[in-house]
This record gives C-alpha cells, structure tokens and sequence, in this order.
C-alpha cells in the first residue's frame, strides 16, 4: 500500500509516459496526435460557445483534441426544460455543425443521469412514466444524431452503495420507474435507435484502496455482469478520474478491477481527469507552486500527461507576468460564457495577486490570483486546529445525535453528498441525516418551511445546524473551512450559474461551515433567484474582503446567533 504522487497516478491511471520531458517532437504534436500513435483518442468537453468563438482557446482544441464532447447541452435538463415541453437541439445541433466542419467525432453524454433532468421530472415513479417521457427522449436524441456520435455514455452515475439498496444503485426516479432493469431498458434504447454506436456505463470514485470505493467497485462488476450475461449491447466502461493524492492507492487492486472490466469483454475509457494534492502548510497545491515562464499552457498540459476541461471550463492555471490589458487581448478571446463556469481561465499574474482586464467593450474577463482566503496558512491552521479541537469537545453531543437518529427513523445516520468545493471540484460532504430515508435517495428539491420529509428529530437539529457537525471532518481533510461561502447542493449550482452573475466564483475559496452570508441573515432556503442573489453578494463581499479577524467574527456570531455585526446592515440599519 502506498501513496503516489500526481506523476505516479497518471502514469497507472492514464497510461501515459510521464518519466520525463517529451520531445521536440513530441511537443509539436497534439494530444490528440500522441493518443491515436497508441490506439487511444483524446477529447475535450466542450460548449456551442466555444466552437462559436474564433479565440486562442478555441484553437486549442482543434489542435489537442480529436474528440469534443458536448458539455451540457445533451443532457436532459438541458434539451428539454419542462416535462411536456418540445426539446429545443439548436445548441447541440451547433457542435455537431462545427464538429463537422472541423472533421471532430463527437462523444455524447449523457442520456440517463440524475441530474440535469427537466421540471417535474424528480416526481417520476411509474412504468407509465418511463414510456411516456423517458423511453421517447432516448429514442429521440440518439436517433437525431445517429450519424454525428460515435459512443454515448448511456446511463451516468448509477451505482451509489450510501442509498442503502442490496444491489448499491442509486435510487433515482429511473429507478423508482423500472427498478434495477432501468439501465438495461436504456442500452436497448439506445441500441435500437442508432445501431452503430459504442454504448458505455459512465461513473466514478473506482480507483483507491478505500473500503467506501470498494464498495462502488463491487457495485460496478455487480451491475455489468447482470448486463453482459443478459445479453444487453453495453460495449464499454466509462471512467471518471477524479484522482486525489489524498488517497491511498494500490496498484494491485486497482489492476484487478481493470482486469475483470477486460474479462467482461468491455473497453475501458477515462471520461473525465482531474487531480486533488494534498496541500502544502499555505494551502497551496504543487501545481499553484509550479513556474514555467516560458512555457505555454498546452506543453504545461503535455508535461502532467493530461489536459481536462470538464463540463463548461478547464479549472487550469496559467501563469503569466504582468501585461497590458491590449497583451491580454492577444492572448485569449474571451469565453463568452466563462462568468458562468466553474473558474473559466484563472490567470495568475507572477508579480501581482490580483487583476481585471477588460477584453473589449463588452465581454470583461476577471483574472484572480489565488484569493487571500486560500493563501492564508493561518487560516488553514485555525481550521486544522479548530476543526480538531472541536471534534473531541462535541465527541459526546455527537454519539448521542447519531443514537437519537437511529431511534427516530429508519436509515442512515450520516448523509453524504457531493459538493463542488475549491476550484469547482467535486468531494463528499458529510450531514446528519434529517429527511426519511426514502426522501434522502430523491433526486435533490430543496427544502421548505414545513417539509413533510423532514423527520421529527430533523427539525431541531436544522433548526440548531447540529446536522452540519459532521463536516468537522470535511475540514479535517481540507475539503471545507470552518468559514467560507456555503456549498449548495449540485443542482443549485447547476442552476444559478446560468442565472446570477459571478456565482462561481465562490469556488475561488474552500467553502465553509458558516459564512458572512449565514450571519446576515441569508441562512435557510432560497426560494427566489433574489434570494439567492443576496446570499452570494455577501459570499462575493466576504471572498473580497477577507481577513483572520472577520474569520473570527463570524465563528462567534455563528455560535452567538444573537449577536451579529452584519444583521443590521440586512436590516438596512447602521
């Protein structure tokens, strides 16, 4: 058992020569190029506005990238807003054009996800329901594109051994359709529709020597050998490598599960790749420390053996010395979407912390060095620290909530979710659980004032926030901070950042247990796009103007709720 560094990870996960630097040669080919010299292929997410764009970055996937994948806009949510409503193609029907005129094969995903889905749709239950709305959508979007997709991932994400089933799928509305066989209705689907397609299983967290992802591991196998030996057309396994030197990693076991992929007769593709580090004392990673002045962001790419960008923006760092805003422009036209995103470009200037430049008249691109909040290794040690102390103080308060939750209701006590956290990766955040176990497997709707999921138990502990406690170990692990912009659930995010300006940009910073927002009086549910407005105003205010002291402002008005310096200026008073 040992812990590989980013070097070592790629090499076993990704397959690619990392022991040193790559050629002259090498260098002057395309990611894209060095992939198909071995039988792979290499791609990119990306949106209608890029290949709409003419800009630097845009470019670069015609160069890097053989494969583009279409981030969002295949997804069902995205396709059709409303249950009922006519899908509108017309931003899919864009790539498949420029992919076509830029000889690209296009990689579809997804058909089957729980998330992304359109109104209404978290309330299917039924067979019926399946044949009247899901079975046409699959029908429909593989047929449309019949000629233009290569391989779809079929059904995304559909093992979670947390839901508590005997087979450890997620239990998701398809699910509550069709149970179990939902995934293999879908590849028959799909399978009928556009026959010369590649189809594949889609999911992720399968690559370390932890018992929960063995767990997820066992789920897979379990799922694809009921698949195979039924005879149902899936032709390969999609990988999400979302790797993180945190973790421990065993090569042996990892080679095994690949080998049993292999023995089902299932070719194996990474998806998505990411990489986590365990920070440095400043919080900071080996790839916010690295300096390469003469070296461009797609060699920087070629030398870590990957370039990811993953559903709308890379959350890469390219680092430049201070230039002109008309330097700027040369060097990248501006994502026309990237205040939407997940960070877009964040553009790390060597001899200044933080700047703006404007990219013309109308599109305005934000360029941050790493906010005071992250850099801050007082912060991280308060943090480390306080998170520590409070575990052992509040170790009795624990055990007893977690007794009283297994009295009150049946299922879990803890109640895992993923969470976008710093830079817009994903990680596992911990609550207590407060809904019945049946409502905590629902696709997410947010709670309401009266909630008849909400167990009786639940309610004081939200009330109290006791539920959050647990998340002492998310800032443990450096996932979370004692303080910091609330992470709100997948889909808020997947929502809000189409319609509030700047709300990624609370990814800039650890998200956090309390925050500026929770002690202004912006805790509890959104149930307006104003509400939510004023709720990250103040995350924004507090990224902006941070400091250790206000750090311990708002621990003390979190634990004083009576006492708050920022309630009155919510009540619009001094």
């Amino acid at each position: 058992m040992l812990l590989l560094d980013r070097r070592s990870l790629l090499t076993a996960c990704a397959g690619l020569p990392l022991a040193g630097p790559l050629s002259a040669a090498a260098r002057s080919a395309g990611l894209g190029e060095l992939a198909a010299r071995s039988g792979r292929y290499f791609g990119s997410a990306v949106t209608h506005l890029d290949v709409s764009d003419a800009g630097d970055h845009v470019r670069l996937f015609d160069a890097e990238c053989s494969v583009w994948v279409p981030a969002w806009e295949m997804k069902w949510g995205a396709l059709v807003a409303k249950l009922g409503a006519a899908p509108d193609y017309r931003t899919t029907d864009a790539i498949v054009a420029a992919a076509a005129r830029r000889g690209k094969r296009l990689r579809g995903h997804t058909l089957v996800w729980h998330e992304h889905l359109p109104a209404g749709a978290e309330g299917l239950s039924s067979q019926a329901d399946w044949q009247r709305f899901v079975a046409p959508h699959i029908a429909a979007v593989t047929g449309r594109y019949r000629d233009a997709i290569f391989e779809w991932d079929v059904v995304n994400e559909a093992i979670e051994p947390y839901d508590g089933g005997a087979d450890l799928m997620r239990r998701t509305p398809f699910y509550a359709m069709l149970g179990p066989d939902y995934v293999a209705e879908a590849f028959r689907l799909a399978a009928d529709a556009t026959p010369a397609a590649r189809l594949y299983l889609n999911d992720d967290h399968l690559y370390y020597a932890e018992d929960w992802q063995e767990r997820r591991r066992t789920g897979v196998l379990r799922l694809l050998e009921r698949l195979v030996g039924a005879g149902v057309p899936v032709h390969g396994f999609g990988m999400q490598g979302h790797l993180d030197t945190r973790l421990r990693f065993d090569e042996g076991i990892f080679r095994r599960f690949l080998a049993r992929l292999e023995d089902l007769g299932l070719t194996i593709a990474i998806t998505e790749l990411d990489v986590t580090e365990a920070p440095d004392a400043g919080g900071r990673s080996r790839q916010d420390r690295f300096r390469g002045p003469r070296q461009s962001g797609a060699d920087r790419c070629r030398d870590l053996g990957a370039c990811r960008r993953r559903q709308l923006a890379a959350p890469a760092v390219a680092r430049h010395g201070r230039q002109s805003g008309p330097s700027l422009r040369r060097r990248l036209s501006a994502d026309a979407d990237a205040r939407h995103a997940r960070l877009a470009f964040r553009l790390v200037p060597d001899s200044a912390p933080h700047m703006t430049d404007f990219i013309d008249d109308t599109t305005s691109l934000t360029v941050l060095g790493q906010p005071a909040a992250v850099r801050s290794w007082l912060k991280r040690a308060f943090d480390i620290l306080g998170a520590g102390a409070g575990l052992v103080l509040l170790s009795p308060l624990l055990a007893l909530v977690a007794l009283l939750i297994r009295l009150d209701s049946p299922g879990p006590v803890l109640f895992p979710q993923e969470r976008y956290g710093l830079g817009g990766r994903t990680f596992r955040i911990y609550k207590f659980r407060t809904m019945t176990a049946a409502a905590s497997r629902e696709v997410f709707r947010q709670a309401t004032v009266g909630d008849v999921r909400i167990t009786r138990l639940g309610g004081i502990l939200r009330r109290t926030s006791i539920d959050e406690l647990p998340q002492l170990f998310n800032v443990l692990a450096g996932d979370m901070s004692l303080i910091g912009p609330r992470p709100h659930p997948l889909a808020l995010d997947e929502h809000y950042r189409h319609v509030i300006a700047g709300y990624m940009d609370r990814y800039a910073v650890r998200p956090g247990m309390s925050g500026l927002a929770q002690v202004s009086g912006h805790r509890g549910p959104t149930p307006t796009d104003e509400s939510m407005a004023a709720r990250v105003a103040q995350d924004l205010r507090y990224i902006a103007t941070w400091s250790f002291a206000a750090d311990l402002r708002i621990l003390v008005a979190t634990v004083l709720p009576w006492w708050s310096p920022w309630k009155s200026e919510a009540r619009g008073g001094g």
